[in-house]
């Protein structure tokens, strides 16, 4: 059946995904996609899902827009952190720190089935430091340094980011851009389980040398602080009153009404 309605096409993380358990568990049915949808009247598809990283709302946004193709389509995004990664649109690594199997606030101790999900998860985490690390170390390979590493990293995470811009605008798709977390959040987890802000801060700085943080850092269509990659402006820290609780650091119902109302505010400003 044909409809006149837009289609709006939304990606994210857990900040996005309405199927998370804590949303579950405390009776909230509905996410900001869903208000932005019912404020402008749009039909929506939401390819969000809980952990994921920035390639994967990248390549999912994508196929949807490309299955509706002949929809009148709206995009809006709420990236992730660099610290995550997918294989195949699946959940493979959210590396995180402190994800050690004793005293992780994660772990359900009557749900047997996720804390095997939760083993493996830590078992993997820790196989793809080793091999990082291995190939950093080996000498065959010199010109991988760790400061080459993190080049990589940060280049992939914001290639994902300037090229889905990139693909909106070559197809005339208005898009808006949040982010769910600090973009560079937990970089430095992906080498090594600890806090290590000095690393972080200087893998920010030599970022600024990266084309695609230049070229984001001229986008006009960034909801909120108009600096897309600035710490401390994401959901996450914008939001934190909002939080379910003080454990559960998700949006509640009004979290995600207002993260609504900046997107729709926004979408106002530039394309109505």
């Amino acid at each position: 059946m044909s409809t006149t309605k837009k289609l709006l096409i939304t990606g994210g993380d857990s900040f996005t995904d309405p199927r998370g358990s804590f949303y579950i568990k405390n009776g909230i049915k509905y996410v900001w996609a869903d208000y932005v949808a019912k404020t402008l009247d749009f039909d929506l598809i939401n390819v969000s899902r809980c952990g994921m990283g920035n390639e994967y709302i990248n390549g999912k946004v994508i196929d949807a827009i490309e299955e509706n193709i002949d929809r009148d389509i709206v995009v809006m995004a709420n990236w992730s952190a660099m610290n995550r990664t997918a294989l195949w649109n699946y959940s493979f690594c959210d590396i995180r720190f402190s994800e050690k199997l004793k005293n992780n606030p994660m772990i359900d101790e009557t749900d047997d089935e996720y804390n095997y999900y939760e083993e493996l998860h830590y078992e993997a985490t820790t196989t793809l430091r080793r091999l990082w690390w291995s190939y950093i170390a080996d000498k065959n390979y010199p010109e991988c340094s760790k400061e080459d590493f993190w080049s990589s990293v940060v280049n992939v995470n914001l290639r994902n980011i300037y090229l889905l811009d990139k693909y909106c605008r070559l197809n005339n798709i208005p898009i808006l851009h949040h982010r769910a977390l600090s973009i560079f959040s937990g970089v430095e987890w992906i080498l090594k389980n600890e806090l290590n802000f000095q690393l972080r801060n200087r893998i920010i700085f030599n970022s600024r040398k990266n084309q695609y943080y230049k070229k984001i850092q001229k986008f006009k269509n960034v909801v909120g602080d108009p600096d897309l990659l600035k710490h401390g402006t994401a959901c996450f820290d914008m939001y934190e009153k909002y939080f379910i609780s003080k454990e559960e650091k998700h949006p509640n119902e009004k979290g995600h009404q207002l993260i609504a109302s900046s997107f729709v505010d926004k979408y106002i400003e530039l394309y109505s």
